[in-house]
């Protein structure tokens, strides 16, 4: 080393301002992150839905509850997760909370499907509360009953015929 001192000078690789660059790299990856979570979301609701669709398909309906929930926490604003939850609570004898998951779907699955589902689960009720003797319930059902079908009528008339 010749009578050098090592490490006695400076030394300079090109800028030492990056802190632009490190936080556009910053924002980039949290720009790209909300997107990414969100496929990964739309992903895992896809999965959930099927599974629950398939147990719902082989009458596991409480099976396929727990999927349904899973597939809504994901992606919670796909109404046709809704309605397929609905059908599983309707046809598992659960007409009351069935109304309140296809009113649900309604807000963003546009179907007539959601309206008639609606009115045979009022309609279920009327019976029951017919049977039971329950005049002024029955009357309600029955009312609420032809109310769902005149909203599904206004989305598609071929639903006239189940008036």
């Amino acid at each position: 080393f010749g009578g050098q001192e090592v490490g006695a000078g400076e030394i300079h690789v090109g800028s030492t301002d990056h802190m632009p660059q490190v936080v556009a790299a910053v924002v980039l990856m949290a720009l790209a992150y909300i997107p990414a979570q969100r496929i990964v979301d739309v992903a895992v609701a896809e999965r959930h839905w099927r599974d629950a669709f398939m147990k719902f398909r082989m009458q596991k309906f409480d099976e396929s509850f727990l999927d349904y929930v899973k597939a809504l926490e994901r992606d919670g604003r796909k109404g046709e997760i809704l309605f397929d939850f609905g059908r599983a609570m309707m046809d598992s004898q659960r007409n009351v909370p069935a109304i309140d998951v296809f009113m649900a779907a309604t807000e963003n699955f546009v179907d007539p499907a959601n309206f008639h589902n609606i009115a045979l689960c009022y309609y279920k009720e009327y019976g029951r509360a017919r049977d039971k003797g329950d005049k002024l319930l029955a009357q309600q059902f029955h009312e609420k009953t032809e109310w769902a079908y005149r909203e599904a009528l206004k989305l598609n008339v071929v639903y006239e015929q189940s008036l």
